[in-house]
């Protein structure tokens, strides 16, 4: 990352954090980057004046700065920014699994203690990645859960009519050992997220 302003560098910072993901920044001895580079106004200028080589994409940070961490990350993860199919897998229990899967590529997979984080998260998510085909797809508890009912009903109304909502078994969707990239540590929600996302349960 090259940010100038010390605002936008302390958001981008928790929310790759918060995603799982590593970053470096550049030192007065850089003289070249290679991978994906977030950068503002005053990063592009730094790079210029300093004559530093990058090999990899350079995105500039827009409004949105979630929507920008977001695409490096999918860069990151993918090699390139562009998806075709965007799955964002949901376990719902006293916690909140959300995966978000890009072309069969486990993106990130958190856990949320609050159900408005969590569909905040989501909409964030599906709002900021272009992809051919979006897809929500929810874990159905083995027992009878208001709270679920009522989670779902939000996520409906907030969904645009192209993306695509299915509700399926969330049966064996802890069992399975998966890992993010970079060795991110995953709790049961987060991991039967991922697994409901891919299909992976009965």
């Amino acid at each position: 990352m090259v940010i100038y302003d010390p605002r936008k560098f302390v958001k981008v910072v928790e929310f790759i954090q918060m995603l799982g993901l590593k970053y470096l920044g550049v030192t007065p001895d850089t003289v070249d980057i290679k991978g994906v580079v977030i950068v503002d106004d005053g990063g592009i200028e730094y790079l210029t004046r300093k004559g530093i080589t990058v090999n990899g994409p350079i995105l500039r940070l827009s409004e949105n700065l979630a929507c920008t961490v977001l695409k490096a990350a999918v860069a990151v993860c993918k090699g390139d920014v562009e998806v075709r199919e965007l799955t964002v897998g949901i376990d719902f229990g006293r916690k909140v699994g959300v995966a978000v899967i890009t072309d069969s590529i486990a993106l990130t997979a958190l856990s949320f203690r609050s159900i408005y984080k969590a569909l905040e998260f989501i909409i964030t998510v599906l709002q900021c990645l272009e992809a051919s085909k979006k897809v929500v797809r929810i874990g159905i508890p083995r027992k009878e859960d208001p709270e679920y009912d009522d989670f779902v009903n939000k996520l409906i109304n907030l969904l645009s009519s192209d993306i695509g909502l299915e509700l399926v078994s969330e049966r064996g969707s802890s069992k399975s050992s998966t890992f993010l990239k970079y060795g991110k540590k995953l709790d049961e929600d987060a991991l039967a997220a991922i697994n409901i996302a891919l299909g992976r349960s009965e």
